[in-house]
C-alpha cells in the first residue's frame, strides 16, 4: 500500500463510526462428536459491498467454519453479521472511497476485523450449545 492509499485507508476509518453489529443469520449443525486428537478448522468469508443511506453505512460480513477431525466432517457453522456505521462527513468519506485500494482495504480487512470477536464468541456459544469442547478462534492480526 502506497502512502496516499493509506492516508485515504485512515480517512475512512476516522470518518466512520461504528454502531452497531447484529446477526443476520446463524445455522450451526454438528454431524458427529469429534474424538481425542487433532482437529482442523476451515474459514471462510463473504464480503459485500457496503450501502450507504444519509449519514448511515451497511456493512454485511459472512463466516463459514467446518470442522473435520480425520478427513470427516465434525460440524458446520455459518453466520452474517449487519454491520451498522455512522458517517461523520459523507462527502470526505466518498471522496476517500474514490481512491479503490482504500476502499477495498477498508471493505476485504477492515469490515472483517470489525466482525472478528463477535464470531469468536458466537463460534464458542455454538460449540458448547451442540455438546462440543468450546473452541476460541485466534485472535485476528
Amino acid at each position: 500500500m502506497n502512502k496516499e492509499t493509506y492516508q485515504q485507508f485512515k480517512i475512512i476509518l476516522d470518518n466512520v463510526e461504528l454502531e452497531d453489529i447484529n446477526i443476520s443469520k446463524i445455522a450451526y449443525k454438528i454431524e458427529k462428536m469429534p474424538e481425542s486428537g487433532d482437529i482442523a478448522i476451515g474459514l471462510g468469508k463473504k464480503i459485500s459491498e457496503p450501502e450507504i443511506n444519509q449519514n448511515k453505512m451497511f456493512g454485511y460480513v459472512s463466516f463459514s467454519i467446518s470442522i473435520e477431525q480425520n478427513k470427516e466432517k465434525i460440524m458446520s457453522f455459518q453466520v452474517g453479521y449487519k454491520l451498522t456505521f455512522n458517517i461523520l462527513s459523507l462527502e470526505i468519506l466518498n471522496k476517500s472511497f474514490e481512491n479503490a485500494e482504500a476502499k477495498k482495504m477498508f471493505i476485504e480487512y477492515q469490515l472483517p476485523k470489525f466482525a472478528w470477536p463477535f464470531l469468536r464468541e458466537d463460534f464458542h456459544t455454538a460449540c458448547t450449545k451442540v455438546g462440543m469442547r468450546p473452541i476460541t478462534l485466534k485472535m485476528m492480526k
